[in-house]
């Protein structure tokens, strides 16, 4: 099998099953249990709900939900004893690399997909998409970059990049995730690694700079913060970011899962 016929494959495997939608169904859920909406909250928006939910417990149990559709599918086909049948039909590369694309672009997608429907949900139940007067858009206005033009004019698509921003990030941690899962069996170990990674360097980043924030992640993956000083850097410097940590991870899955195809 050539590497198209893996991708194919793998997409089919991905979006062909229950699990991705409800992980979608759950991140969406999550942010809907993060923000109260009453009577007494009616000028609640779009943009302040995502900001505010996206802190603290709830963007982590976010990010650990949007690796469970596929980030355990490696250890899955090891236990079941898929994983050398599925090798045989291509090579191991081929393999290897459909498999980290499709654990990437599931968690991404997952990711994009809640975020949109949960603003879509605030936007028409509460307060609309944005406010003027919140702390939120007063932060992003103040940066002066194309988000707040985008935001004003078509807030669906802003909300759609602010989805992508997060869900590279989700990729990345679903791609570390997987990697786990090739040394450690234990199914309960391998979901909570998004959490406790991400914990971690939330954590990391209080007591340190990260280079003047360059590699603080969550600074890197939200339109909050300007890492380079402009919208548009920021934005490719985390998919560039993300193109570099994921290539590395996705080297470190195919070194380890041809080792364990060699070594059982």
């Amino acid at each position: 099998m050539n590497k198209r016929g893996y991708i194919t494959a793998e997409f089919y495997r991905v979006f062909g099953n229950r699990y991705w939608y409800t992980c979608v169904l759950t991140v969406w859920g999550l942010f809907v249990l993060s923000t109260y909406i009453g009577d007494d909250r009616q000028n609640l928006t779009a943009l302040e709900s995502l900001d505010n939910s996206l802190y603290g417990m709830t963007g982590l149990l976010c990010l650990m939900i949007c690796s469970f559709s596929y980030a355990g599918s490696l250890s899955e086909d090891i236990e079941n004893r898929y994983l050398i049948a599925e090798c045989m039909r291509g090579n191991v590369r081929n393999f290897t690399r459909a498999r980290a694309l499709l654990i990437f672009l599931s968690a991404l997608l997952t990711m994009i997909t809640g975020t949109v429907c949960y603003a879509l949900f605030v936007a028409w139940r509460s307060g609309g998409w944005y406010s003027q007067n919140s702390s939120s858009y007063l932060l992003l206005k103040e940066m002066g970059g194309w988000y707040t033009g985008i935001l004003e004019k078509y807030p669906i698509i802003y909300f759609v990049i602010a989805g992508c921003l997060y869900g590279l990030l989700a990729g990345l941690l679903a791609l570390l995730s997987a990697l786990f899962s090739l040394f450690v069996s234990n199914k309960l170990l391998t979901a909570s690694v998004p959490f406790l990674s991400m914990y971690l360097l939330l954590n990391l980043s209080v007591v340190s700079d990260l280079w003047n924030g360059w590699l603080n992640v969550w600074n890197v993956f939200q339109p909050f913060y300007n890492v380079t000083g402009s919208d548009t850097g920021d934005f490719l410097y985390a998919v560039l970011f993300s193109v570099i940590a994921g290539y590395l991870l996705y080297c470190c899955i195919f070194w380890r899962t041809k080792w364990r195809i060699i070594h059982g």
